[in-house]
């Protein structure tokens, strides 16, 4: 059975291929927008234990320069946070 999700997955041999491109494009855009201080991009990770969040973080933080860079974690919701959507703290 194949799986659905593959059509929106990059082959692993394309990847590495444009990986040193697309590092430097993503590094480019990010003092881009550090540089002209009227933009900021913001970054939801949302999913179960084992997903990939922590891949995902562990990537950009490789790939991506850290100083300009803040991640907030949040912990599960208590009875406060039941009330509102579910996006609504970020």
């Amino acid at each position: 059975m194949k799986d659905d999700t593959a059509a929106d997955q990059v082959e692993a041999d394309t990847f590495e291929s444009e990986a040193t491109e697309l590092r430097q494009a993503l590094l480019d855009a990010q003092f881009d927008l550090a540089e002209s201080r009227n933009r900021a991009i913001l970054i939801l990770l949302n999913g179960p234990d084992g997903s990939g969040k922590g891949e995902v973080l562990n990537r950009l933080y490789e790939w991506l320069d850290p100083r300009t860079i803040a991640t907030l974690a949040y912990d599960l919701d208590d009875h406060h946070d039941a009330r509102h959507p579910l996006a609504w703290r970020y």
